[in-house]
């Protein structure tokens, strides 16, 4: 929700990289691009209601660890 709106476009979607995390592979978090401007003000809230059947996975609910290079 942005601005009391649902967001509905994937546009600007980028899914969570599900495979081990190196310094060329993709967010492991997914990311998304605001359609509009910020003005700093509007607040982004995210809900999410994983799968149960992801719960056992291999990923899980928690995803691969984030690359680090340390």
């Amino acid at each position: 929700m942005m601005n009391n709106a649902a967001i509905t476009a994937t546009t600007g979607y980028v899914a969570t990289v599900v495979t081990t995390a190196t310094a060329t592979t993709g967010d492991v978090r997914g990311t998304y691009a605001l359609q509009t401007a910020s003005d700093g003000t509007l607040i982004v809230g995210v809900s999410q209601t994983p799968f149960a059947e992801a719960v056992s996975g291999t990923v899980g609910i928690w995803g691969v660890p984030q690359f680090t290079s340390f």
